[in-house]
């Protein structure tokens, strides 16, 4: 993004492109807590130790522009939690697996600056 918006200095240097001419980008991990919350970084990961809710994404997404995002969640060894979704976010397709140490994948997109956010939820294991 030319704009650096939804890049923070250390994750610049984590864009390349390998000699694969694979994109790769740096994952960040995200906090397990009643609300989780997501600022920075286009690909996150978090395992859930209990029932919580996804606080939209407040990346600095210039007016007028999209963006996508990706977030592995995983359950704990435990299993059962659940995913709320915080006010702006619409899930569109897919339900979070909840079965122990399940693996989800949630594709996060949106079209407006990051008023309203469309998830979909992939179950990968």
């Amino acid at each position: 993004n030319p704009n650096g918006n939804l890049l923070d200095n250390d994750e610049a240097v984590d864009f390349r492109i390998s000699s694969g001419a694979v994109m790769q980008q740096h994952v960040r991990t995200l906090t397990d807590a009643a609300n989780i919350s997501w600022a920075k970084g286009m690909m996150a990961k978090v395992t859930l130790g209990g029932s919580r809710t996804l606080g939209k994404p407040t990346h600095a997404i210039s007016a007028g522009n999209g963006a996508t995002l990706l977030l592995q969640v995983t359950q704990d060894a435990t299993g059962g939690r659940t995913l709320a979704f915080a006010s702006g976010i619409t899930v569109a397709s897919g339900s979070l697996s909840t079965a122990a140490n399940a693996v989800n994948l949630i594709t996060l997109a949106t079209f407006d600056g990051g008023t309203t956010w469309v998830a979909t939820i992939t179950n990968v294991s």
